[in-house]
């Protein structure tokens, strides 16, 4: 058997195994680098949450205010006693 071997033109094992090792580590990092940018977003989106949260007790805190001080001068007006000498359908409507 006087054929001659083929000889491929492969790199080395070493290559290889040092190719895989880069390519997982660029899989983690871009890993990493997803895993920041979508705890970035939330934290936005949370602090934007906040903020509306807040927003809505103020405002209720406003009109709880404003309808504290109504009820207060319905009340004063509903205590106040008809004048003497009013028309009795005025009174009833009073």
């Amino acid at each position: 058997s006087g054929l001659p071997i083929p000889l491929t033109l492969r790199s080395p094992p070493s290559v290889h195994l040092l190719q895989a090792a880069e390519h997982e580590v660029v899989e983690v990092m871009l890993q990493i680098f997803k895993n920041e940018a979508i705890t970035k977003v939330v934290r936005k989106q949370t602090e934007i949450r906040q903020l509306e949260l807040d927003w809505y007790a103020m405002n209720y805190d406003t009109m709880a205010a404003q309808a504290t001080l109504f009820a207060g001068f319905a009340f004063a007006n509903m205590t106040e006693p008809v004048p003497e000498g009013t028309d009795f359908w005025m009174e009833v409507t009073y």
